[in-house]
């Protein structure tokens, strides 16, 4: 599973009104690749602007993107995108905040509850 994502990318905070082919040509092409894309979807979330799922032809490819972030630096400056290789459901799901948070912390015990209990 891990191989096949090799060949895709995330472009994020895309408006919904934007055709995801259309953006994906449009990035590729401005900041010089001259790839070509084998698929452009949007994927389905609950965020205001779901991120668009880029395949290419190649992991090369996505390779180089990443590796010549000077390339796309300013185009996603500008345009206030942001661009991460592809993940897969589980990981899209896991939120930043709670990636970091140990899954057995207990809470603490408030202090009121405390006092009351002797």
């Amino acid at each position: 599973d891990r191989h096949k994502r090799s060949f895709n990318f995330l472009l994020k905070n895309v408006p919904k009104s934007k055709i995801p082919l259309d953006v994906a040509f449009h990035f590729l092409y401005s900041c010089g690749f001259n790839f070509k894309v084998a698929e452009a979807k949007r994927l389905s979330s609950r965020s205001k602007n779901p991120p668009i799922l880029v395949k290419l032809f190649s992991a090369i490819e996505v390779d180089l993107i990443f590796s010549r972030h000077e390339h796309s630096a300013q185009y996603l400056k500008k345009n206030r995108l942001f661009i991460c290789r592809d993940k897969t459901p589980m990981e899209r799901r896991v939120s930043p905040s709670l990636a970091n948070k140990k899954p057995w912390s207990t809470p603490s015990i408030p202090k009121v509850i405390s006092e009351v209990c002797p």
